[in-house]
C-alpha cells in the first residue's frame, strides 16, 4: 500500500470509529445506525483483508438487526412485515459474500453465515405462522362465510395489525437461533441443506457498484460437527438449467430421455456438491431459497 493510500485508510479508520462511539452514546447500543456504522467499519477492515476485526464488527452488526428484526416483526401486517424484511437482504448478502468470497477457510465466518440464514429464514416463518394463528384465532364461523370474503380482504391488514400490537411480547420470547440448538433438532441419520440466493458483496468496488450478479449457495448442517458448504455458481445459469428441466418434464410430448439428461444436468450442478457432504445420512431436510 502507498504512503497516501495508508494516510488515507487511517484517516478513513478514525472517522469510523469516532462516529460509531457518538451514535452508540446518543442512540443506544441496538439502534440500526450503530449497525450502520459497524458495517462501514467491517467493510473498511474487509478491504485492507483484515479478516478478524472485519468479523467482529460484522458479528456485532448482524446481532443487532436480528434485535430488531424480532421487536419490528409483531408490527403491521404481512405485508409491511415482507418489506421490512427486503431491507435486511443487503446484510444477509455481505455476511454470506465475506464468507465464501473472502473467508472460505475461516470456521468462524461459516457459522456467521449460516446462522444469518437461519435466523432470517426462521424468523419470517416464526412470525407469520404466529400471525396467521392469531388471525384465524379471531375469525367467526360467520366470518368464514363465502359472502364475508370480500369484506374481510379488505381489513385482513388492519386486524394484522392490531392482533401484532396487543402481542408484542412475543418476540421477547422467541428464542434466538443457533447453530447448536438447529443441530440438536436433526436426527442423527439426516442432513439439513439450506439452499441461498446471495449477490456478491466487494468492498473495494465503486461506491454504489459493490453487489454483483447474484449466485447460489449451499450450506450443510449435520446433528454433529462444522458446517459444509459450497458455492453453487451463477444464479442466471442455474434459474436456466431449472428452466429446462421443467420445460422436459411438464410437456408430454417430449421423450424421456430429455427429462433425463436435463435432470442429471441440474443434478450435477446443484446436488453433486451436497451429496460429498451428506455421505452418512440417509434423510434429507431440503430448505429452498424463496
Amino acid at each position: 500500500m502507498e504512503q497516501s493510500q495508508k494516510a488515507q485508510y487511517a484517516q478513513a479508520l478514525e472517522s469510523f470509529q469516532r462516529s460509531l462511539a457518538i451514535w452508540e452514546q446518543a442512540l443506544g447500543a441496538n439502534h440500526p445506525d450503530v449497525a450502520t456504522s459497524l458495517n462501514n467499519l467491517a467493510g473498511l477492515y474487509w478491504s485492507q483483508n483484515q479478516t478478524e476485526p472485519a468479523l467482529t464488527r460484522l458479528v456485532r452488526t448482524l446481532d443487532i438487526g436480528d434485535i430488531n428484526l424480532a421487536q419490528n416483526l409483531v408490527i403491521g401486517s404481512e405485508a409491511d412485515k415482507r418489506a421490512y424484511l427486503k431491507t435486511f437482504a443487503s446484510s444477509t448478502d455481505t455476511a454470506i459474500s465475506f464468507h465464501l468470497q473472502f473467508a472460505p477457510t475461516n470456521l468462524q465466518s461459516a457459522r456467521l453465515a449460516l446462522t444469518t440464514i437461519l435466523r432470517r429464514k426462521g424468523r419470517v416463518l416464526d412470525t407469520l405462522s404466529q400471525s396467521l394463528i392469531r388471525l384465524r384465532q379471531q375469525l367467526s364461523p360467520a366470518d368464514q362465510q363465502r359472502q364475508q370474503l370480500q369484506l374481510l380482504n379488505t381489513q385482513a391488514e388492519q386486524i394484522e395489525a392490531e392482533l401484532n400490537r396487543s402481542s408484542s411480547a412475543f418476540a421477547q420470547t422467541t428464542p434466538k437461533v443457533t447453530l447448536e440448538a438447529v443441530q440438536k433438532a436433526i436426527p442423527a441419520n439426516a442432513a439439513l441443506v439450506e439452499f441461498i440466493q446471495y449477490e456478491p458483496f466487494n468492498p473495494k468496488a465503486p461506491q454504489g457498484q459493490g453487489f454483483g450478479a447474484p449466485r447460489y449457495a449451499v450450506y450443510v448442517l449435520t446433528s454433529s460437527g462444522e458446517p459444509r458448504f459450497a458455492d453453487l455458481g451463477s444464479a442466471s445459469e442455474i434459474d436456466a438449467l431449472v428452466a429446462q428441466y421443467r420445460s422436459a418434464t411438464l410437456d408430454p410430448r417430449r421423450p424421456l430421455s430429455e427429462a433425463q439428461a436435463a435432470a442429471r444436468t441440474l443434478s450435477a450442478k446443484i446436488m453433486a456438491p451436497v451429496r460429498q457432504f451428506v455421505s452418512t445420512a440417509n434423510h434429507l431436510l431440503i430448505a429452498p431459497d424463496g
